[in-house]
């Protein structure tokens, strides 16, 4: 709470100090920040009521569909005589009740495409796509999955992950997949992040996809193998670490106030819209954690009053 209470009198000595009072500009000066305490005040009622810091998103769990958390189906795609698929509650469930189990070609086989613009966004805003991939610890021999995204400004761009096909001791053996959406490959060949980024501006009229192929084969030599995946989820957010020293906290909000209305390029950019803004803000009182790198806070609903007080304080002082 001490640390909370010192921050937030730091922002209202922030505001209170922005305005040049003896400044030619000081007009212009204070029609700028009479609306910066508003503005902020509308950000801090909302935010602290919203969840805490933003959270991963999860995207399938196959609970005996195709459906997504976000309103997209996943299609099988390619010859169906390629790929068949069963949803099954005993092998390969990382989390609910059940997983898909997709039985495909030894060869690359094409097998599920999710389609839609709302991928973009959150592409953009995450971290990593991260899903776990299940095979017979027995039996298989070697599996691998490919993960493509393209869409709007990004062509086929494609990673190839070696699965764990275990020791021989094991029945199953599940690889969780990660993917470092900035730099799929590793290599800095591609930056799927970048990418949907620079496509944010036309979100409306933008499409996104992602593609999931499988190879491989089992000892036994069938011509036909079984690759179980489930908990399919983007993994991270918006950063409001803006001057990188693992805290965030004051000196944060600081850098968040002198970029506040910039249109691009700001260091106080949370979301990588480029841009310093309301939801920036969010971001940072989110993930505030004071001199405790290691803790995540969020302002509790009690200190409202005081926050907006200070607020209330700075905008007194600028109208002085």
């Amino acid at each position: 709470m001490f640390a909370l209470e010192k921050s937030f009198s730091l922002l209202e000595s922030l505001v209170s100090e922005a305005v040049p009072r003896n400044s030619r500009k000081m007009r212009a000066s204070q029609a700028r920040w009479y609306r910066f305490p508003i503005v902020l005040s509308a950000i801090v009622v909302g935010g602290l009521f919203c969840s805490d810091a933003p959270a991963d998103t999860f995207i399938s769990g196959y609970e005996g569909d195709f459906g997504s958390s976000i309103g997209l189906e996943w299609n099988p795609i390619g010859d169906p005589a390629n790929a068949d698929f069963a949803f099954v509650d005993d092998r390969g469930v990382t989390q609910g009740l059940e997983a898909l189990e997709v039985t495909h070609n030894t060869g690359w086989t094409h097998s599920l495409q999710l389609d839609g613009g709302q991928l973009m966004e959150l592409v953009a805003n995450s971290d990593t796509f991260e899903l776990d991939v299940t095979v017979d610890g027995f039996n298989t021999s070697w599996r691998q999955l490919f993960f493509v995204m393209q869409g709007n400004g990004l062509g086929w761009s494609q990673v190839g992950i070696d699965l764990d096909a275990g020791t021989g001791f094991d029945p199953y053996v599940t690889t969780n997949v990660s993917i470092d959406l900035a730099d799929p490959n590793g290599d800095g060949s591609a930056n799927w992040k970048q990418a949907a980024i620079d496509s944010l501006p036309d979100v409306e009229n933008t499409w996104w996809q992602i593609h999931l192929i499988f190879q491989g084969q089992d000892l036994t030599g069938e011509s036909r193998v079984a690759t179980v995946i489930d908990n399919l989820r983007f993994v991270g957010g918006p950063d409001a670490d803006f001057n990188d020293d693992t805290v965030i906290d004051g000196d944060d909000l600081a850098l968040w106030q002198s970029d506040y209305g910039a249109d691009v390029d700001g260091i106080a950019d949370a979301d990588g819209d480029g841009d310093s803004d309301g939801s920036d803000y969010l971001a940072w009182q989110q993930q505030f954690t004071g001199a405790t790198p290691a803790v995540g806070a969020v302002p509790e609903p009690s200190t409202l009053a005081m926050l907006v007080a200070a607020i209330g304080l700075s905008a007194a002082r600028i109208r002085r």
